[in-house]
């Protein structure tokens, strides 16, 4: 009998990849985005039908258990995405804080022209 987990995860695997596709069609996504996401989900059903296949992955870069290197690239995956959401926050409240620089300074300036007329 088929264990029911690798069919869960394959079934997972399809609906992220048919999302992504579409917010990729849609310019949501970049291209490099696109593909590594697509790249993470098939070693993901790889790893799934085959679990031995992290071993093979595993011993290529030295490490001696499969599940071992699953947590690794997990943890290296997790800290990257913490880094770009991290980025991409400082980002975005920059540009709150220009804006609002800009605003009270236009503020300012309607002010100024409505106690002149």
């Amino acid at each position: 009998m088929i264990p029911l987990y690798p069919i869960f995860f394959i079934l997972i695997a399809v609906i992220a990849i048919v999302f992504l596709y579409f917010k990729f069609r849609e310019n949501r996504i970049s291209l490099s985005s696109f593909i590594v996401w697509i790249i993470l989900w098939i070693f993901i059903v790889i790893f799934a039908i085959d679990p031995d296949a992290s071993g093979v992955f595993a011993a290529i870069f030295g490490i001696t258990r499969g599940l071992d290197f699953i947590i690794i690239i997990a943890i290296i995956g997790l800290l990257y995405l913490s880094l770009k959401l991290f980025l991409r926050i400082e980002n975005l409240q920059q540009d709150i804080n220009k804006l609002v620089r800009e605003l009270a300074i236009k503020n300012e300036i309607d002010l100024e022209k409505d106690k002149k007329d």
